[in-house]
């Protein structure tokens, strides 16, 4: 059977007598191992129709439709989550109908797959995060009851890592509005979640639990600057940047959130324009500093920082060539960016693009930041800003860091 991909020689044998579906069961999974999802279904289908008994083609059916690490279901659109959940259901449904000759490891893959897709018309992305959350507490039974399956042992992990960005981001969210008691209820759910994961557990090439880390220091230091302990808070960021830096290097990234631009837009906050200038020229790539694969060319929000700190530091000549370059990561992005992160509280003196800026000297105003950068719609900071290149100058295939 010709394809036009060589995926490699991993197989993982299921229960089915026809050596195609075999064959493109083992396509599929080693299509979910790449983070290719849409080949995967394709692959699984095939299998189902080769055998329409093989209950492990619908799980991957199932598995390969539904969220994973890159895209978990808050990033999902109502009409998404409209076409993609009832065929996930249907698919988990099927292979529970035809489980009967399954061995016991794949009897508890398919059962712990279907906590994941209840029923077809669920539209709640806080109800469906909670049953992928289920499907996660169920995995880590399945892992448990097979510690030394790999397939599973993968599987438990990915479904355990998708779980923990929401936990972070939800912390960091409530720590920059100042609700501190549900920040640190998410930061318990972030640890729960966290601890769940083996030591061993690894995630390209690098181990979850460091991976995790950089969440963990990232989400002290945003709990610590909103207590006022503003010496622990860059401490711990700092330990974040750190972890990051000594992370192997991956595509996709090991870490999405750098931490450099927390830790210099909170510095700025503070008045410590020098550490934070250092920080975002680090991160530009600006000081040969760090290595390649550590630096985010021209990003917006390392350029919208260091221009703050420029403007109160540097040199009117320098200002101006940031200035342009701003600009022209600006006309990049989708929504306005007036401060080096979200986590902001207040941006000072929103730079504004030249003309304006003229304009403003002009009628002699000034304008001033409106302190909401860290409430805009639902959007990150990886989504506004242009791709992070790779060490041959390329940008990376899922996205930017």
């Amino acid at each position: 059977m010709s394809y036009e991909f060589d995926l490699g020689p991993w197989s993982r044998k299921v229960s089915t007598t026809s050596q195609a579906a075999q064959l493109w069961f083992d396509r599929g999974l080693n299509w979910t191992y790449a983070f290719n999802h849409e080949e995967a279904v394709a692959c699984f289908r095939r299998a189902a129709h080769a055998d329409a008994g093989c209950a492990m083609a619908w799980w991957g059916v199932a598995y390969a439709m539904g969220p994973f690490y890159n895209r978990p279901w808050i990033r999902y659109s109502d009409a998404e989550i409209a076409e993609v959940l009832p065929v996930c259901h249907d698919a988990a449904k099927v292979a529970r109908s035809r489980a009967g000759g399954a061995t016991p490891a794949e009897r508890a893959l398919i059962d712990a797959l279907a906590n994941r897709y209840r029923n077809r018309h669920e539209t709640d992305r806080e109800i469906l995060t909670a049953w992928h959350r289920d499907y996660a507490d169920a995995m880590r039974g399945v892992y448990r009851r097979h510690p030394g399956d790999p397939d599973i042992a993968a599987l438990y992990v990915e479904a355990a890592i998708t779980c923990t960005p929401r936990p972070y981001g939800q912390g960091v969210a409530h720590a920059a509005l100042g609700d501190l008691e549900e920040a640190e209820a998410a930061r318990c759910v972030f640890d729960e979640a966290a601890a769940a994961i083996p030591e061993d557990a690894i995630f390209a090439s690098n181990t979850v639990r460091d991976m995790l880390r950089v969440g963990e220091a990232m989400l002290d230091g945003e709990l610590e600057y909103r207590k006022k302990n503003h010496d622990r808070a860059f401490e711990r960021l700092r330990l974040a940047v750190s972890r990051d830096d000594a992370l192997n290097y991956t595509e996709p990234w090991a870490w999405m959130h750098p931490p450099r631009h927390a830790l210099g837009a909170l510095l700025a906050e503070q008045g410590m324009y020098g550490e934070a200038e250092a920080v975002f020229r680090a991160d530009l790539g600006y000081d040969r500093s760090l290595p390649r694969c550590c630096q985010h060319p021209d990003n917006v929000w390392a350029l919208q920082g260091l221009v703050e700190c420029v403007e109160q530091t540097g040199d009117v000549n320098e200002l101006r060539l940031l200035r342009q370059r701003l600009d022209f990561a600006r006309a990049r992005a989708d929504i306005p960016i007036d401060s080096a992160c979200f986590c902001r509280n207040a941006a000072g003196s929103p730079i504004q693009p030249p003309s304006a800026q003229r304009r403003s000297r002009a009628s002699g105003t000034k304008s001033k930041g409106t302190g909401a950068e860290h409430r805009q719609g639902g959007q990150s900071e990886k989504d506004a800003a242009p791709n992070r290149t790779t060490e041959s100058g390329h940008a990376p295939s899922s996205g930017w860091r």
